[in-house]
């Protein structure tokens, strides 16, 4: 049981390793700078939409499959 749990402390940690570098490989792949955005009406308990409009400065094709917000 004990060597389990090694080589399963050893995974995770490689996994957390690799998942906390991903961003900075991918830093130099896309730099996008915003133009403008506009949050529109913002009415209670209606989700609320938000455009934004971005230029690609990096110089390189980019494809953009998803976008998260907090």
């Amino acid at each position: 049981m004990g060597d389990y749990l090694k080589k399963a402390c050893c995974l995770l940690f490689a996994l957390t390793t690799l998942a906390a570098a991903s961003p900075v490989f991918a830093a130099d792949v896309l730099h996008i700078q915003p133009k403008q955005h506009d949050c529109g009406l913002v009415d209670e308990g209606v989700p609320a939409t938000m455009t934004a409009v971005v230029e690609n400065v990096s110089g390189r094709d980019v494809h953009v499959s998803s976008v998260k917000t907090n």
